[in-house]
């Protein structure tokens, strides 16, 4: 198999007012696409959440600026608050950029920037012409709160099906709201930033097809686990190679890259093998795994131990794991407590 190009729909860079920054400056942002041979992200600025939308827009772009080879790698995404409709100016840098740069992804963090999802419609309204691609960070959320802005992303989408929104860095918690939301309305996708349940992707592509499901990474310290999880999916080839960039490149009105990232190998002996869905030939051992029936919000295909036992043992075979630690979900002879 090929090396497949990858957009990454969930970058970002600068120092925000929560944790470390994991990639300072674009340049940082570009190494580790390197590293994993990812060839494009779509990036907002952590101050534009953290701080002020147009400030760190602004930074974004002033990063960007003057330097032909990250542009080529890194795709600006302007956040935006309901605010941006009351501050001088604001309005017009938004529209005035995106019309420049022909610009489609805005980004929006209901939980950290305090507003009600439903509050945004206002902004969009005059963002429209553009037919813009809403992101919508799910990270930091309980389940009570994403509950109930999934039901006011559900009021937007509706209202406006010419919109499409993105619900990126969501886990296995929230997937049951995720799955509600996108079976509801059908302009409201996924990324695989935080999908890291066993099959979820390929549930999530049997219940709505190929399109609506977009790559992203997480964290720095996931390194490429989501591209593991993507190359090790059990979808064919057109399939992966529509999450892995043809979504991304489509909504936002984008040509295919043209160039490749195939990542460093150096000191890396098994990487570049597992990238492209094989197995690692050195003995691994899985620390944390779950076996059983359950039904917490996150979704297994089949709940016998069997079925689970057997699917599992082929998967470790897949992948090159010879031993695996794993606990039960339920006692595999149903005892209860009197």
């Amino acid at each position: 198999m090929e090396t497949m190009p990858l957009f990454d729909v969930n970058g970002s860079v600068g120092k925000g007012a929560y944790r470390k920054p994991a990639f300072p400056t674009p340049g940082d942002m570009v190494a580790h696409m390197d590293y994993l041979g990812i060839e494009r992200a779509l990036v907002w600025h952590l101050e534009a959440r953290d701080a002020n939308p147009t400030w760190g827009n602004k930074k974004l772009l002033s990063a960007l600026s003057g330097n032909n080879s990250l542009n080529k790698r890194l795709l600006p995404a302007f956040v935006i608050t309901p605010a941006c409709m009351f501050e001088s100016g604001a309005l017009e840098f938004l529209r005035e950029n995106m019309r420049k740069l022909n610009m489609r992804a805005l980004r929006i963090f209901p939980e950290v920037s305090r507003f009600p999802v439903r509050s945004y419609e206002r902004i969009l309204k005059q963002l429209l012409e553009f037919k813009p691609v809403i992101f919508c960070d799910s990270h930091r959320q309980s389940s009570s709160s994403s509950y109930h802005r999934f039901i006011e992303i559900e009021e937007l989408a509706l209202r406006y099906p010419q919109l499409t929104f993105v619900i990126t860095q969501e886990m296995w918690g929230g997937l049951k709201h995720v799955m509600d939301l996108m079976w509801r309305v059908k302009n409201v996708l996924i990324d695989t930033s935080w999908i890291h349940t066993r099959e979820n992707i390929e549930l999530f592509v049997r219940q709505f097809g190929p399109d609506r499901v977009l790559f992203g990474t997480g964290y720095k310290s996931h390194n490429g686990a989501a591209i593991a999880a993507l190359m090790h999916s059990g979808l064919g080839e057109t399939t992966r190679r529509k999450i892995a960039h043809g979504n991304a490149e489509k909504l936002l009105g984008l040509d295919p890259a043209g160039f490749t990232a195939p990542g460093r190998t150096e000191g890396k002996p098994l990487w570049e093998t597992f990238r492209k869905g094989g197995p690692v030939d050195v003995p691994v051992t899985d620390a944390h795994g779950h076996v059983g029936p359950t039904t917490r919000g996150w979704f297994i295909p089949e709940n016998d131990y069997e079925t689970q036992l057997q699917k599992m043992l082929l998967r470790m075979d897949e992948l090159g794991i010879k031993k695996a630690i794993s606990d039960a979900y339920w006692p595999s002879g149903g005892e209860t407590e009197a």
